[in-house]
């Protein structure tokens, strides 16, 4: 994300007026480098991004965050659904890979709430690490993500649990984790997937459907869309990179690390 322009910056201050009664907010929330997310996911309409950072602050009170990144879920959750972060990029951004065509539609309709606690874990994972390499800069870097969708088919789509978990889970991450990434590279999609995306394109505003690129089965443009944000030495050989297949993919449980970043203490705000 580019840090705010001085008239982001007025627009910003005008927000953080609006919000002043949520006093146990804190100084790494209140950052110019994080508000600004809302204010660009608005457009820059105040208002509409005030009342965004009210329901963010409501479901961060509603959510023991500390619990979710800390809590260690059944290994068949890893392999019904895995998310891996392969690297970081060079501006701190990190860079993240679902095969979402390998994730077991049935298994979710088993667990639903475990399995949305779950990848709530992989998302506050990666966006503590985008907090964490903003130390020291005026923007927090976006992360990318390489979504692979071989193997996915009618078992999946008619998967009525399994596709609403899903829908669930992309509008939390456009809700709670607006304007935090910088590119999407959705491989190997198949002709199915447009009923699909029929579904999921209005979740995402319209400056998030523009970094989502989708492609089919050729590598060649696997390549030259994943090198606008990754370097060879930074993703697998299997999409046109360097790296031994899951040399460097990390499983985002172990990575997951708790950080105050919401609310100076965990009492909950005056307007809960």
């Amino acid at each position: 994300m580019a840090k705010p322009t001085e008239s982001e910056l007025k627009l910003i201050q005008e927000l953080k007026n609006k919000i002043s009664d949520l006093e146990l907010l804190s100084d790494e929330f209140l950052d110019p480098k994080n508000l600004i997310r809302f204010i660009r996911v608005k457009n820059g309409d105040v208002n509409a991004a005030e009342v965004m950072v009210r329901e963010n602050v409501k479901f961060y009170e509603s959510h023991d965050i500390e619990a979710v990144l800390t809590a260690e879920y059944p290994k068949d959750f890893y392999e019904f659904w895995p998310s891996y972060i392969l690297a970081v990029d060079d501006d701190g951004g990190p860079i993240a890979h679902v095969p979402l065509g390998k994730w077991d539609s049935q298994a979710y309709s088993k667990n639903k709430e475990e399995y949305f606690l779950y990848n709530l874990k992989g998302f506050e994972t990666v966006w503590g690490l985008q907090l964490k390499n903003s130390k020291g800069k005026d923007y927090i870097p976006g992360f990318s993500i390489i979504v692979d969708l071989e193997g996915l088919g009618w078992k999946q789509y008619r998967c009525y649990d399994g596709i609403n978990g899903i829908l669930r889970l992309l509008r939390l991450f456009e809700s709670t984790y607006p304007e935090t990434l910088k590119k999407a590279v959705i491989v190997n999609a198949p002709s199915i997937f447009g009923l699909f995306w029929k579904l999921v394109r209005p979740i995402f505003s319209e400056a998030t459907q523009k970094r989502i690129t989708v492609l089919g089965g050729d590598k060649t443009e696997w390549i030259k869309s994943i090198s606008e944000f990754a370097k060879p030495n930074q993703f697998p050989k299997h999409y046109g990179g360097e790296v031994n297949d899951r040399e460097q993919n990390i499983p985002v449980e172990e990575v997951a690390k708790f950080r105050n970043y919401v609310f100076r203490s965990k009492t909950l705000s005056k307007n809960g």
